[in-house]
């Protein structure tokens, strides 16, 4: 029998201020005017080329022969149909990814005014929850995480506001669930663990389990197999190759990744070597007492206590976090399987965030907590920028520089150019090619060769080719340090 339980909004004794709210709207509508932006406007990375390349230009049964990590289902498949729909484009290729943010943003909304109702805790939870500048770069970009997130926020606000009354509400939760692995397999163990602790919530007698497999788990295994099961499977192992060998180091690269995101920031070189200190701090102490008190807090909840919004909310942010740390422990032991590193931990951060706000509700933790989480507001706010997915910062000025090539080669439109280029930048050298119908152009991988080749288009790391071949200097990107030079 289904719980008969209306939790809503309205329910949160949290006193209500409608400054507040107007103030996280506020927020919401100009992050994601920016995220619009950026996607605009923003060269193309060479994650999304290469996904392009291999994926989206060719036909579908192409998934169904290989695999590679770059292939995030999901999303390749609504880029393909955005692509179809509108021709191709920067902004085609993000569409799937800016509409997500919306999703994402929205879900952020309900969920800070279910558990904190209108007041500041709220803005600050909003704040917090949005504003992480890895988070808008993956918001925006076409890659799948984004896309992963805003499902998987869907399926934790329906968790938290209450058990569920229906069949039906079961299986929407399996289906976000399933849409957010399909959309990213790094999204795979907190989607678990928040599946397996929804599924430990409600089995209370054998009916009630035999409802969990018929309206949740049968459903979300088969829709996540017949996205994913086709194109993955050839999978293996080594075709997750981006990631890091050790939880501590994977620890610190996403703490790092959050505060200090790009090096271009106001005056950084002031208090750099401080930043690293705190980063330290934050890596070596504060995540690891915060994950050792949370599942302490966790061990102490009884199941007969989960009905009300603020405690579900800790349970199932605390608790899939935690299942998803000790899941990657256990495969990376057994299996080789790396553990996160920068955007890959995007559902660790988030969570630990989650995880956080949920903290500040236990009345010896609240101060603590309350620091940090307005620390991070704040430095996030700081951070933000629209000019570059820091990520992939290399390839920030690509889309100036080919049309600056294309200029330039309007005064011999009869000759044919082979340009030597840092190999990083080949996938979105190439997609530019494709989209502008640069028969004359052609991009060299620069590891090949140098000889006969008179132009150049370097990223800094590659730079001292300008010296070593006596090159002169054109143009050097303002934002990515991209050089353009010739002979």
């Amino acid at each position: 029998m289904f719980v008969n339980l209306k939790t809503t909004e309205r329910n949160s004794p949290m006193n209500t201020n409608p400054v507040f709210s107007f103030l996280a709207i506020l927020i919401l509508i100009a992050i994601s005017v920016t995220n619009l932006y950026r996607a605009k406007t923003q060269s193309i990375t060479c994650d999304e080329a290469y996904s392009y390349e291999l994926w989206i230009s060719q036909p579908l049964s192409r998934m169904y022969v290989a695999y590679d990590a770059s292939n995030h289902v999901l999303q390749t498949l609504l880029s393909k149909i955005s692509v179809a729909a509108f021709g191709a484009s920067e902004f085609t290729l993000r569409l799937p990814t800016l509409l997500a943010g919306f999703l994402y943003f929205i879900a952020v909304y309900r969920l800070s005014k279910l558990i904190f109702g209108q007041g500041s805790l709220f803005l600050l939870s909003v704040s917090v929850l949005s504003l992480n500048p890895l988070l808008l770069d993956l918001l925006s970009a076409a890659r799948g995480y984004g896309l992963a997130l805003a499902f998987c926020a869907w399926a934790l606000f329906y968790m938290v506001k209450g058990p569920p009354q229906s069949p039906y509400q079961m299986l929407r939760l399996a289906i976000l669930l399933a849409l957010s692995v399909s959309s990213n397999v790094t999204f795979l163990f907190i989607d678990a663990g928040l599946a397996a602790l929804f599924v430990g919530t409600l089995l209370r007698d054998s009916r009630a389990a035999f409802r969990s497999l018929t309206y949740f788990i049968i459903p979300g295994i088969v829709l996540t197999l017949i996205i994913i099961g086709g194109p993955m499977r050839n999978t293996h192992s080594a075709d997750f190759y981006f990631g890091l060998p050790s939880l501590a180091r994977s620890n610190k690269s996403l703490v790092y990744i959050s505060f200090v995101h790009r090096l271009t920031l106001p005056g950084i070189h002031y208090y750099y070597d401080a930043l690293v200190r705190f980063v330290d701090f934050i890596t070596a102490w504060f995540v690891p007492i915060t994950l050792c008190l949370s599942g302490v807090v966790l061990l102490a909840v009884k199941k007969a206590f989960l009905i009300q919004p603020p405690d579900r909310f800790l349970f199932f942010s605390a608790g899939a976090l935690l299942f998803s740390i000790g899941a990657s422990y256990v495969v990376h032991r057994s299996t080789g399987l790396l553990y996160p590193i920068s955007r890959t931990g995007l559902p660790w951060i988030v969570f630990f965030l989650l995880t956080c706000l949920a903290l500040v509700k236990k009345p010896a933790l609240r101060w603590p907590m309350l620091v940090f989480l307005l620390a991070c507001a704040l430095w996030f706010a700081f951070e933000l920028n629209a000019n570059q997915y820091t990520e992939w910062a290399y390839d920030a000025g690509t889309k100036r520089i080919v049309t600056l090539l294309r200029n330039q080669h309007q005064a011999e439109p009869d000759k044919y150019w082979q340009v030597g280029v840092s190999w990083i930048l080949l996938p979105s050298m190439n997609f530019y090619k494709s989209l502008y119908h640069l028969n004359w152009f052609e991009p060299i991988d620069i590891r090949t060769g140098t000889a006969g080749l008179t132009r150049f288009v370097l990223v800094d790391k590659d730079v001292q080719l300008v010296q070593t071949l006596t090159l002169h200097t054109n143009y050097v990107d303002p934002v990515s340090g991209q050089v353009v030079a010739t002979r």
